[in-house]
């Protein structure tokens, strides 16, 4: 299991009890109620494997055997949010990517804090 906080300031996740630092800022996307992250972030977290397509501008995610692909700036399912580019990173919505990988996430609102578990 690990834990993003989104903290604007402090820029930071735990994981098993440790706390790592973000090098590019998480943010939550008001207009589609997303939190968004680095993709690097989720995949490093999970073990999975992401490859980028310049030309597709898509990134492909494998783990497990699984595989699936996300294309920047192209709504996903069910209002899950958009993936942007942001300073020359993929950020990508949190829940979206997270439970297409297996994880449950839960949102608390009064800490504005997500838990993965996974």
């Amino acid at each position: 299991m690990f834990q993003y906080l989104y903290n604007a300031e402090a820029f930071t996740y735990t994981m098993n009890d440790n706390t790592y630092y973000f090098d590019v800022a998480p943010y939550l996307d008001v207009k589609e109620n997303r939190s968004m992250i680095p993709m690097r972030f989720i995949a490093d977290a999970f073990g999975a494997s992401v490859s980028w397509d310049d030309k597709t501008q898509t990134q492909t995610i494998t783990l497990n055997g699984k595989t699936f692909k996300i294309t920047k700036d192209a709504a996903l399912p069910n209002g899950m949010g958009t993936p942007r580019l942001i300073n020359n990173r993929f950020m990508v919505p949190l829940r979206y990517v997270s439970e297409e990988l297996g994880a449950n996430v839960e949102w608390d609102q009064a800490t504005q804090t997500n838990a993965i578990n996974f």
